[in-house]
């Protein structure tokens, strides 16, 4: 063989297309790591190529992904709509839309979103659910869409201003995680309701204000609870919670201290006012399983200089708590007060996570007498361990 020849072998090797020698559906695989708009360049490669993107499973359609196509009046939604009537995919794993400012106002959304749901929607294989901001026609619009997804798992909602539901019911059978959030500024919350019928649901998060007809379903499954706008009625539907996180205000001391969460074992607080202390001891007497405790007092702006311990000990502290953190300790007379009081009377503890809060200007030598100062602190309990931040 001459050296010409051998040149030409090496080149043709070097050359060759060993990508479009792949199985179809390892090349679907690799094109579902890439923006949707990439990957349906891909058909232009060669005949081989032409119709791989049109097997994809997952699809993301965002306008962030198509700005720099402004100047050729080209937009996400223009794309989305040509692209999907060539796709072909048997099973859509996930399907992503975000349209902002740069979707025309005369584009027809009701041809791939449900606006406006029929009747005989079905959506046998959904199990995750992402509405974010979304307008819809009426109140029975959002029913008839959630009936029609029978094994749907977690459901996410943030609501926006007029979004055209006044009753916002979520009927799901199926569904074991719920995440609602209304955090308008000014929304009228004695003309909106929240309706939630989820027998199975395993967690619960919860940011909105909400009317007085609102209403929820016992949730005998219920693992954790996330509230962070106070409503007694919510509140008292998930006395039978295992792990528990709020925003502590007044309203929510007064009715939590009435309440008996008799299967509570981790409580996470945050909060709100600076008078938390003394109010505290009630709701830790109703947990009477608690072994994880948690304060985080990055929100609340002051703290009580000072409060007057409780003649007697809640029973958590005395025989169950096993595990206390406090994220922000700030360090004043009234935590530190508290502080002693936690450790003093918790027998079973067996580690205290201190955050010590340094702020603005104050050099790490604060922080080093902090620490110096609560490790003279008597415990209870002579193995638990003091851990600093």
């Amino acid at each position: 063989m001459t050296v010409e020849e051998k040149i030409e072998n090496v080149e043709e090797t070097i050359c060759k297309d060993k990508i479009s020698e792949l199985p179809e559906d390892l090349l679907v695989r690799i094109l579902s790591l890439v923006p949707i708009k990439d990957a349906v360049a891909t058909m232009f490669l060669s005949k081989r190529w032409f119709s791989v993107w049109t097997m994809i499973p997952t699809l993301e359609y965002k306008d962030n992904d198509f700005q720099h196509y402004a100047d050729f009046n080209y937009n996400v939604w223009n794309f989305l709509d040509k692209s999907m009537q060539l796709h072909k995919a048997p099973v859509i794993d996930s399907l992503c839309v975000k349209i902002g400012q740069l979707c025309p106002t005369d584009v027809d959304v009701v041809k791939w979103i449900l606006v406006d749901v029929p009747s005989t929607l079905c959506l046998p294989s959904l199990r995750k659910l992402h509405l974010y901001c979304v307008v819809y026609k009426d109140d029975d619009s959002i029913v008839r869409f959630l009936s029609g997804c029978p094994v749907l798992k977690c459901l996410y909602v943030k609501r926006k201003e007029n979004d055209n539901v006044k009753k916002f019911t979520i009927k799901v059978p199926s569904l074991l995680v719920l995440d609602y959030a209304n955090l308008v500024d000014g929304y009228d919350d004695q003309e909106h309701s929240l309706v939630i019928d989820t027998p199975r649901l395993e967690d619960f998060y919860i940011s909105a204000s909400l009317g007085d007809s609102s209403s929820i379903e016992n949730m005998p499954f219920l693992k954790y609870a996330c509230i962070s706008l106070f409503h007694e009625k919510f509140l008292r539907c998930v006395s039978s919670v295992s792990s528990l996180r709020f925003f502590l205000c007044d309203e929510m001391l007064v009715c939590s201290s009435t309440i008996k969460f008799s299967r509570l074992l981790k409580l996470s607080i945050c909060p709100l006012e600076s008078n938390w202390f003394e109010p505290l001891i009630p709701l830790l007497e109703n947990s009477p399983k608690l072994k994880e405790l948690w304060i985080d007092s990055d929100i609340c702006g002051g703290i009580a200089l000072s409060w007057n311990q409780p003649i007697s000990t809640p029973g958590c502290l005395s025989s169950q708590l096993e595990i206390f953190k406090w994220n922000k300790y700030g360090g004043t007379e009234g935590e530190e007060q508290f502080l002693r009081y936690v450790l003093a009377n918790s027998k079973c503890l067996n580690t205290a996570i201190i955050d010590i809060h340094v702020k603005y200007n104050l050099v790490m030598k604060y922080k080093e007498e902090v620490m110096e100062k609560l490790k003279d602190i008597p415990r209870a309990s002579t193995t638990s361990q003091l851990l600093f931040t």
